[in-house]
């Protein structure tokens, strides 16, 4: 496995950008031609942190009658505990606060 495999498998969809990808994993100083050893696990969970954040927008996808609904949210929390990172504010979405009451006034 790549470098660059191993960040699309810590993304956990299939129809992230390419671009994407290959930005992030630039940006990370990492080659992702090269075999994935593990001595950049952390620079490849950051790089799928930043190919996630770009999907934060897509909640759905639809395609030939099947619709795909992502959990992009829980992912990179996921992401962020698993590897110590400073979580960044999705922790309200993650939790879905809800109306208690309403006032009209």
């Amino acid at each position: 496995m790549t470098n660059r495999e191993a960040v699309i498998s810590e993304i956990h969809v299939s129809f992230a950008s390419d671009n994407a990808i290959d930005k992030a994993i630039i940006d990370q100083g990492i080659t992702g031609s090269s075999e994935y050893d593990g001595s950049y696990k952390k620079e490849v969970a950051i790089a799928a942190l930043s190919v996630l954040k770009a999907l934060l927008s897509t909640k759905s996808v639809q395609e030939g009658g099947y619709t795909l609904t992502l959990q992009v949210e829980k992912r990179i929390f996921d992401l962020q505990t698993e590897y110590g990172l400073l979580p960044v504010v999705i922790l309200p979405i993650i939790l879905k606060p809800k109306v208690r009451g309403i006032s009209v006034w």
